[in-house]
């Protein structure tokens, strides 16, 4: 019984320390610069060239994993507030991408980070845990 409760905090162990390993020898080479492109030619009304259309597929993909990402973390950990913000499932792409593009927008200053933190704090901004 016990070493099945151990198996979420294994997985979620294991899922971070491989994140911040990469992160910590530079695998991630998108910043939020990359991504604020990316994503906006994402949501841009004209006809993508081939290489855009690739980009913003890119972008819908990205948003969607960071945030259903967290969301499985948050569920395994049993806890609603355990990730820092209370999103809900079914959020389409699209939205998900107008708030991380909103995000990169109004925080110039973070550009240089990795996109992945940044996609986190975007979700921590637009989806903020209330007390009941």
């Amino acid at each position: 019984m016990r070493e099945r409760s151990l198996v979420p905090a294994l997985i979620i162990g294991v899922a971070v320390a491989t994140i911040l390993t990469a992160i910590a020898r530079g695998d991630q080479t998108e910043s939020g610069n990359d991504w604020l492109d990316f994503c906006e030619r994402a949501l841009s009304d004209s006809p993508p060239l081939s290489a855009d259309e690739a980009k913003a597929l890119a972008c819908l993909g990205f948003v969607h994993a960071s945030y259903y990402t967290a969301m499985i973390v948050r569920d395994l950990a049993g806890n609603p507030n355990s990730v820092g913000f209370c999103g809900k499932a079914g959020i389409p792409n699209g939205q998900l991408a107008r708030i991380f593009v909103k995000y990169l927008q109004d925080h110039p200053e973070r550009l240089h980070h990795p996109a992945a933190f940044l996609a986190y704090e975007a979700w921590q901004s637009a989806f903020p845990c209330t007390s009941s």
